[in-house]
């Protein structure tokens, strides 16, 4: 999932359109709502951030407080010449 994440209206079906919540050009769940407000609520119940992880480094396999889920690398790491290669 990659890209600002935003509420898109469907083509209309039977007269009745739909709503459904995007990452990019790529949906991000198969549900629709009948209404924007629908899919605004479920936003805000879903999408609420986690509270930073215990994770190992990819680079040196240290575990550290990682804030979300591709935050892989440790402080060192990410300054270090391998760290950067890894990071892309």
């Amino acid at each position: 999932m990659s890209g600002r994440l935003h509420i898109r209206r469907l083509p209309a079906v039977r007269g009745r359109a739909r709503y459904t919540v995007y990452a990019g050009n790529e949906t991000i769940c198969g549900q629709t709502w009948r209404t924007r407000e629908e899919a605004e609520e479920w936003l805000a119940r879903t999408m609420v951030p986690e509270p930073p992880k215990r994770r190992p480094c990819l680079c040196c396999g240290a575990p550290f407080m990682s804030t979300w889920i591709g935050n892989r690398l440790c402080d060192t790491c990410k300054g270090h010449r391998l760290g950067k290669d890894m990071a892309g």
